[in-house]
């Protein structure tokens, strides 16, 4: 589920403020700091520490943790980390666990962590938001940007018309393209991934223009030139190309794990053989497939075309 964690975490960073006053119901926060980097020994992917004041001049903390699915480990861990941060920042925390999808049949969600020991007592209650059953349309109409790439996941947010109403909306947000491609990663969870696919590639452009993108299609490019000068123009060139493959290939795992989760060794040993113009083509690739088995039988066919060729 890495590629989840990474959206949503991007998701909440780019939109802090705007995601507390949504899970707190509460308007016009002032965000002092987002401090989830600095209690890394307890954090996961999807835990979001924000620290806030409100108009009452309460000044508090807001802890989130996002699931795709329910995790029976999940109350025991926010109860410790709530803790943890109470002590370390000596202010009150608020806690939220938002859930993306619905549990298995019969299974019940938390709504706190509760245990008692020799006459001790320890709890901590948290706010859950069941995002299937939140509204798309009220979320839509609440004009919140933090919002859009979970609207797929709401009630009635499943369908085409809501899709390209979210991407027509977060067009309209400086980091626009970021949420596209979050919007997608989340839309494939509950739609046909053919017309996910279809939406998200009209606004290809767009997407092409986010840091993700731009580290794969230009950092990646700049690394490896002017290598080796000093020991001859014909080395340093061979030398550079070599770091670009390198650096190249670098992105196009970072990409994978984004979108798909883990790469398997499988699909680790083939790239390792491609030169810098392939890796260059299928990370294009790698932001259009719907999914990784597509995306290996697109390795697949390049390996053999090139094969092909040589053979010739």
């Amino acid at each position: 589920m890495a590629k989840y964690d990474t959206g949503s975490k991007r998701t909440l960073h780019l939109y802090a403020r705007a995601w507390a006053e949504w899970v707190i119901a509460q308007q016009q926060l002032v965000l002092e700091a987002e401090l989830s980097g600095e209690m890394q020994f307890v954090a996961r992917a999807t835990d979001v520490l924000l620290r806030v004041h409100d108009q009452q001049g309460r000044r508090y903390l807001i802890l989130t943790e996002l699931q795709v699915r329910y995790d029976p480990r999940m109350p025991r861990r926010l109860a410790a980390y709530a803790a943890l941060a109470r002590e370390k920042y000596r202010l009150d925390v608020y806690v939220i666990v938002v859930y993306l999808q619905p549990p298995a049949a019969k299974t019940t969600l938390a709504e706190n962590f509760f245990t008692l020991f020799m006459g001790q007592s320890a709890r901590q209650d948290f706010r859950v938001i069941r995002l299937w059953e939140v509204s798309a349309v009220a979320a839509l109409a609440l004009n919140n940007p933090a919002l859009l790439p979970f609207i797929p996941l709401m009630k009635g947010g499943d369908n085409e018309q809501m899709l390209r109403q979210c991407v027509a909306r977060a067009q309209q947000e400086p980091d626009g393209e970021e949420l596209v491609a979050v919007l997608a990663l989340f839309a494939d969870l509950v739609m046909d991934k053919e017309v996910v696919r279809r939406i998200v590639e009209l606004n290809m452009d767009l997407i092409k223009e986010s840091s993700l993108y731009y580290e794969i299609t230009e950092t990646a490019r700049e690394e490896g030139r002017e290598q080796g000068l000093e020991q001859g123009l014909e080395q340093g060139l061979e030398q550079g190309l070599e770091q670009k493959r390198t650096s190249m290939l670098g992105v196009l795992r970072r990409l994978l794990t984004f979108r798909f989760g883990d790469v398997p060794n499988s699909i680790e040993l083939r790239l390792q053989t491609l030169d810098v113009s392939t890796v260059d083509h299928l990370t294009s690739v790698a932001f259009t497939v719907a999914t990784l088995e597509e995306f290996e039988q697109t390795l697949q066919r390049v390996i053999h075309e090139k094969r092909s060729t040589q053979e010739q």
